[in-house]
């Protein structure tokens, strides 16, 4: 495992600068580009637009931390960018596409003021969208940016559109499966219930049995008694 000055060192010196990284920084770094690409990449996986917006408020944390504003406002920066990506309140609580390890490194610190602390998180997210970026390019190289504008928003409805339509089947497919279940959970009641009354059926029927048999050997009994006192009786001419 890597100490924590390795992984600082590592927070430090791992991100590339080659032309595709430059360009990609610049863009996010314009709020109109950053909009785009943001509309461009939110209809390509669930967290991408997260991940640009994640990156953009990164770099804003860090220009606090370098003007050395009040460490008050640098802690609820970090708060907030837990608050919203990190650690939410809604499910799943992550919301940015980031490693585990990376998450649990950054709630160890979150009540330090460190100007790294989100760093390697921020080449996570960074990675991740220059995946997208040569589509993008090229998308937006040979398109107006009203008509680059119209394509994407159609593209986030449409896929916001499939996603809703997932989700909900899923909740229906979940809510088929809680019906099953509590069916089956009767069923399993309602098989005890009847092996109880058999059960209790059983013992009322072998008790009867038992008490017409006790009745029948006491009237035998009876029978037997009455028969030996009547041949042990004096006759009149004795």
């Amino acid at each position: 495992a890597l100490t924590e000055q390795q992984h600082k060192e590592k927070a430090q010196g791992s991100q590339t600068s080659g032309p595709k990284e430059i360009l990609l920084q610049q863009v996010l770094l314009n709020p109109d580009s950053c909009q785009k690409f943001e509309l461009f990449v939110s209809s390509k996986g669930e967290f991408l637009e997260n991940d640009a917006r994640f990156w953009v408020e990164v770099q804003k944390y860090k220009d606090l931390f370098h003007s050395h504003c009040d460490e008050g406002v640098l802690q609820n920066k970090i708060s907030v960018l837990i608050d919203c990506f990190i650690h939410t309140c809604m499910s799943p609580p992550l919301r940015i596409d980031v490693p585990p390890d990376q998450v649990q490194r950054i709630l160890e610190k979150r009540y330090e003021v460190d100007p790294y602390i989100f760093r390697e998180a921020q080449m996570s997210v960074f990675d991740k969208l220059l995946r997208f970026w040569p589509e993008f390019q090229e998308l937006s190289s040979s398109l107006s940016d009203e008509q680059l504008l119209a394509l994407l928003q159609r593209k986030q409805q449409q896929y916001r559109a499939k996603r809703r339509r997932q989700k909900s089947k899923e909740e229906e497919i979940a809510a088929m499966r809680i019906t099953l279940e509590e069916l089956e959970r009767q069923l399993e009641e309602d098989e005890t219930e009847e092996e109880m009354e058999e059960s209790t059926s059983k013992v009322l029927w072998a008790s009867s049995k038992d008490m017409a048999d006790v009745e029948q050997k006491e009237k035998l009994l009876r029978k037997q008694t009455s028969s030996a006192k009547h041949q042990h009786l004096p006759t009149a001419n004795s």
